[in-house]
């Protein structure tokens, strides 16, 4: 089942134009004491929220309103729009069939150790129990739309607002931030209409995807040329500059790309339809059609339904081998010390689950795997670059083998990671990754190992285990057959102009368009200067670039805690989510534990705040 926000009592439909009535511009901001603490939060996405929870919530254990005296702690939650707690990929205006790329079984917006204790605090399955109207109860394998997690976020972000305190008061504030300066222990920040009138004694930027796209800026110099550069997906509006009929190339394969594909079918009235199971798709007619293309030029994996509770137990990355491995306290080599590893256990996954091993114990399939004299059709490798390993050349109709492996993958994969084997491999490959992330976190790879990984199996390794939900690839599947998405580049293409123009060529195709949408999401790099805050806080020095070893990264250094490496202790400026990416990896998530930095900083915040206090209230004596 897909939940979406018509199963919601109507009364929850009003909490956005709610939320609206709290936001304010800079102007309409209430003065307060000089004496008063301020905090900036940047950044109003499912990260700014979770920063915004952490701070009140330790704020309510710690402060001692003795010890504050007068003073009262002004947050103030900077966004450069009014969906706050949402971000642009949860907003409640998104249509209905675009899905969270995971099961509702552990999503929750708060910490673990709080929601069961408050009322306020529930996760997303009984905050459906709660609210829904639908006779079906929510089970731990449905679905919902984003638009109803937008509705989830936005009454949280209300509760926490409405739950006050007497020595902390919350601002929203519509405002992009362009700039931070420092000055002696304070942070000034400027936004778009200027310099905020406020002096910061602790800050913390969770900008999220806020990085701007430069794949294509060579070919945006001719102002005579009549093709159109779509640089972005969101908001999915610029999509209509596409007209019906329209050959579009699309770059990027994965979850960005499924976004645009339904926008472009869906989104334009088109419908689809199960037939005997298998989906069907009625035109409207005002549909491009899509060609897309990347490093991979392969589609993702549908996802697996899994929980905490409820997924593949892996066999040879256990916990044991992950602390084993951090105990050397070393960086390791992720191609020599990792990727073997992981082969077996992608392999492990999957050969006991076709029929020829049927009815082997352990033991002989163990066997078969480590026996380099018998050839194995399938490993991780076969995974990853599906086109070498099946052996047909790179001319052949890639459309073709295109819908025969995805055809291939949807039935391998329909009875879930405990029973088909490609849907356990892919789990194997999940579970696999996540003691990768926190090997990663903890010691990190070796400056030539960690590019490899960079460059190639980090985004394979996402493409194929954290794929769209089924529902998602059997829509896809069904658009390539009726011909709205056409694979057609079996190896990696060149962009280039050609007249009036864009050209994709590699040494067996050719195609010109004149419609390129780029559908990837932009990663930071600080040599590119993508991002005008964080090049600007380069340049003051403020954030470096993280070098490992001799490797340029792109990435801002941070230290265990997310502060920017190198900042002076009585700086309280610290990162979260999308900016900390590089030293840490895979935070692209909505989930609060993984790299939860927002932790430490509100603790170090409110420590200086106490000692603060503490000083000021011995010279009033």
């Amino acid at each position: 089942m897909i939940w979406n926000s018509s199963s919601l009592d109507s009364e929850l439909l009003n909490l956005p134009n709610e939320l609206k009535s709290f936001v304010k511009t800079v102007n309409q901001l209430p003065i307060s004491s000089p004496t008063d603490f301020h905090i900036a939060i940047v950044g109003a996405g499912p990260k700014g929220f979770y920063a915004l929870d952490t701070f009140v919530k330790l704020g309510r254990e710690k402060i001692n309103n003795t010890l504050l005296g007068n003073r009262k702690i002004q947050i103030h939650w900077f966004n450069k729009d009014n969906h706050f707690g949402t971000g642009p990929n949860f907003h409640t205006d998104l249509p209905d069939y675009f899905l969270v790329n995971r099961y509702i079984a552990d999503i929750t917006c708060w910490e673990e150790d709080a929601k069961n204790g408050n009322p306020n605090q529930q996760s997303l399955i009984q905050w459906l129990q709660k609210h829904s109207i639908s006779a079906k109860e929510p089970a731990w394998d449905h679905l919902c739309t984003r638009e109803l997690l937008g509705y989830y976020f936005i009454d949280a972000v209300i509760a926490v607002i409405k739950e006050k305190h007497p020595s902390i008061e919350i601002q929203l504030v519509r405002e992009r931030i362009c700039d931070l300066d420092i000055v002696e222990d304070k942070s000034i920040l400027t936004g778009a209409a200027g310099e905020i009138p406020f002096q910061y004694d602790s800050v913390i930027l969770a900008t999220g995807h806020s990085y701007e796209s430069t794949s294509f800026s060579h070919l945006k110099q001719d102002p005579e040329a009549s093709y159109t550069i779509i640089d972005e997906v969101y908001p999915v509006e610029r999509l209509s500059e596409i007209p019906a009929r329209a050959d579009v190339a699309i770059y990027g394969t994965g979850l960005t790309f499924l976004d645009a594909m339904l926008e472009l079918t869906e989104g334009r009235g088109g419908i689809f339809y199960k037939k005997e199971d298998e989906y069907h798709y009625l035109s409207s007619g005002h549909e491009p059609i899509m060609y897309p293309f990347s490093r991979r030029n392969l589609p993702n994996m549908p996802v697996n339904a899994y929980s905490n509770s409820n997924k593949r137990t892996l066999a040879f990355m256990t916990d044991e081998w992950l602390n084993g491995l951090l105990a050397q306290n070393r960086k390791i080599d992720f191609i020599e010390e990792i990727i073997p590893i992981l082969d077996l256990e992608v392999k492990y996954a999957f050969y006991p689950l076709i029929p020829e091993f049927n009815g082997l114990d352990n033991e002989s399939i163990l066997a078969f795997l480590h026996d380099d004299s018998q050839e194995k059709l399938f490993s991780l490798f076969a995974l990853v670059n599906p086109m070498l390993y099946s052996k047909l050349p790179l001319d052949t109709n890639y459309q073709e083998f295109i819908l025969d492996l995805s055809n291939y993958c949807l039935q391998m994969t329909e009875f879930g990671e405990f029973h088909s084997p490609m849907a356990a491999a892919t789990a194997a490959l999940r579970e696999g990754f996540e003691q990768i992330v926190k090997i990663n976190n903890a010691v990190g790879f070796t400056a030539n190992s960690q590019k490899a990984f960079e460059d190639k199996w980090f985004p394979n390794i996402n493409h194929l285990a954290y794929g769209p939900p089924r529902e998602v690839s059997e829509k896809f599947f069904c658009l390539m057959r009726e011909g709205f998405v056409k694979f057609i580049f079996s190896d990696t293409a060149s962009v280039t102009q050609a007249g009036n123009s864009i050209r994709l060529k590699n040494k067996y195709m050719e195609k010109d368009f004149q419609y390129l949408l780029n559908a990837r999401i932009q990663k930071g790099n600080l040599r590119i200067k993508n991002h005008p805050l964080y090049d600007r806080l380069l340049n003051k020095g403020i954030i470096k670039e993280w070098v490992n070893e001799q490797l340029s990264t792109g990435k801002i250094a941070i230290d265990k805690n997310g502060k920017p490496a190198g900042l002076k202790e009585q700086h309280k400026i610290y990162l979260y989510g999308i900016p900390t990416e590089g030293q840490v990896i895979s935070n692209d998530s909505i989930l609060r534990t993984r790299n939860n930095f927002a932790k430490p900083w509100a603790k170090d915040t409110l420590a200086t705040f106490e000692q603060k206090c503490a000083e000021l209230n011995v010279r009033t004596l």
